[in-house]
């Protein structure tokens, strides 16, 4: 295992999603298959929202604890570095921090304007309501992202694969909002201030796809306050260059080694957006002997 199993035990999954950014589930039903599952410890970590954790009808840490499970406030923050976005996940984080959700209120918006947007443009290429606004904007989704609307695209027909669906919309739903694109290091620093910890979202695909240079990475975001690496992540068949266990099981050693070298505390995350997807990951070993 890593030098610190506060974050990378075989029993957590410390990146989940829920039904406020992009995925399909609620945070009462993670628990109850958290539960199913037996976890000990799990992280609900909307991209760019903690709605999460205050939105529905029970406080989530208490609720939890009843069910025997433990809960670390966590976010998914996006940045981007060296013109490749990177995800910075936030554990330990203060979710009524005001900093932190002065900066969400803004994103919000921006991202719903955008949003809007690109309803308009793609119901007006297509001459018909390919997609209803309603059903995208719903009750708790905070953040609202491509892959809503991507969905609809293929569920409908119009595509058969997701990389082509979301490649017509950058050509032909093309949004005048700009939404802020901050860098990781100042994402890194508004985790600190909220409180809590900073580790980089799955940096394999950083790695293999993006072609980024690890070492480079942790010698300029270490000095900022990063803290961690998710090192365990279920990387197979999720990418190009992710098309066998071999290579998946080699990054995530190579990770481990990573965190090793720099002193980096390790977690482990399904980056789950549906229960099948939590269920799963908890079948595949773990890397404990790391």
């Amino acid at each position: 295992m890593s030098n610190d199993s506060e974050y990378s035990a075989g029993n957590y999954d410390l990146h989940l999603h829920t039904i406020v950014s992009d995925a399909e589930i609620t945070p009462s039903e993670i628990l109850h298959c958290a539960e199913e599952l037996n976890l000990k410890k799990i992280s609900i970590t909307d991209h760019d929202a903690v709605g999460a954790y205050f939105y529905f009808e029970y406080d989530l840490s208490v609720k939890a604890k009843e069910m025997g499970v433990a809960v670390i406030p966590g976010i998914e923050l996006d940045s981007y570095y060296s013109g490749v976005e990177v995800h910075v996940l936030g554990y330990g984080i203060d979710v009524k921090n005001r900093e932190l959700n002065d900066y969400l209120a803004e994103i919000h918006l921006l991202r719903r304007q955008r949003i809007a947007e690109q309803i308009e443009k793609i119901n007006r290429f297509y001459k018909k309501e390919v997609i209803i606004k309603d059903e995208i904007f719903i009750p708790h989704r905070d953040t609202l992202m491509n892959p809503h609307l991507v969905h609809v695209l293929l569920r409908k027909g119009l595509f058969s694969e997701y990389r082509e669906a979301d490649r017509w919309m950058s050509e032909n739903a093309k949004s005048s909002v700009v939404v802020p694109k901050p860098s990781t290091a100042q994402m890194i620093e508004l985790v600190i201030k909220a409180g809590g910890q900073a580790f980089l979202a799955h940096p394999g695909y950083y790695i293999l796809e993006h072609g980024l240079d690890i070492d480079k990475m942790m010698v300029e975001l270490q000095p900022v306050g990063l803290t961690g690496l998710e090192a365990e992540y279920p990387y197979f068949q999720t990418g190009p260059k992710f098309q066998s266990r071999e290579v998946e099981v080699e990054m995530i050693n190579s990770l481990f080694q990573t965190a090793r070298k720099y002193n980096l505390k390790t977690s482990r995350g399904s980056d789950a957006h549906r229960l099948d997807q939590m269920r799963a990951f908890q079948k595949l070993p773990t890397n404990d002997t790391n």
